[in-house]
């Protein structure tokens, strides 16, 4: 079985076991929609990463998940002997949420243990040089103003020595910021737009996330675009009626998504093609 369709299926069994301890609407929610459209390429690439570092260092390791879809740092606890520690700010999310699916899957079929945090990536409250991986997988482009950066360097301070770090981000041919006039996050709508989100093309990224991690070494990227604009379509399907078509999500990713070379960046950027793509940045601390 292939490791989209293992992620995939863990999804599926997290709202099955939820339904069955009686939490009916996070457990429809999950079935609905095991994994979404952008995370299925990007988990995949990224539990490959730390495969990696379970052959290296064995799987009795600390992971930080700072802020991701928790999906990814669910199954890592369930499968495998780690110590997951999946943080977040939205607190709300966290304990109604995400550690009810934990709670709900039975003790024999995990191997690992899942600890829920509130922490804001900003200023995270562990030792330097306590993880072995740390993974932040569509967040750092929602923090306001310089907490990028700052997140990057705290994401240094608590990576220990030969670990690894994976960083996943909206990316585009040209940078630009994201404004909406209403609630975002912990952010109130005041009459103001607030911000929302940053895509980053090339120069931004090394200014705001690759330089100012100086001890972290960029090791590999992956650029995943969109071959046709699918996300432009789905996002303006109605909820009520889109809900019921979230599990293909997955489906739909493995036939639009696909791995872009540099060759095939700068052949849009020649022509000034505008495509939907992420970027997935892999370091090491040397």
């Amino acid at each position: 079985m292939s490791v989209g369709l293992k992620i995939y299926v863990c999804g599926i069994l997290t709202g099955l076991f939820s339904l069955l301890k009686g939490k009916i609407v996070i457990g429809l929610k999950r079935i609905l929609l095991p994994v979404g459209y952008w995370r299925y390429p990007i988990f995949c690439y990224a539990y490959k990463q730390c495969l990696k570092m379970f052959k290296t260092k064995g799987e009795d390791i600390k992971i930080l998940d700072i802020g991701s879809p928790k999906l990814l740092a669910l199954y890592l606890a369930i499968n495998h002997n780690c110590r997951v520690y999946a943080t977040d700010l939205q607190d709300e999310e966290i304990w109604n949420m995400w550690q009810v699916y934990w709670n709900c899957w039975p003790k024999d079929f995990k191997k690992g243990r899942y600890i829920t945090e509130y922490q804001d990536g900003r200023n995270l409250c562990y030792p330097n040089e306590y993880f072995d991986i740390v993974f932040s997988i569509s967040v750092l482009e929602h923090i306001p103003n310089q907490g990028d950066s700052q997140t990057m360097k705290e994401i240094q301070r608590v990576l220990k020595k030969g670990g690894i770090a994976i960083i996943e981000l909206p990316y585009s041919l040209k940078a630009y910021d994201t404004f909406l006039h209403q609630n975002v996050y912990e952010r109130k709508y005041e009459g103001k737009p607030v911000f929302y989100e940053r895509h980053y093309d090339e120069e931004t990224l090394y200014k705001r996330i690759i330089n100012p991690a100086s001890q972290l070494k960029l090791k590999e990227k992956i650029i995943i675009g969109e071959r046709f604009p699918f996300e432009r379509f789905w996002q303006k399907v109605p909820k009520l009626f889109g809900v019921w078509f979230y599990w293909s999500e997955p489906l739909i990713s493995l036939l639009n998504h696909f791995h872009m070379s540099p060759k095939k960046v700068e052949y849009d950027r020649h022509l000034k093609k505008q495509r939907a793509m992420s970027i997935t940045l892999v370091f090491k601390k040397e």
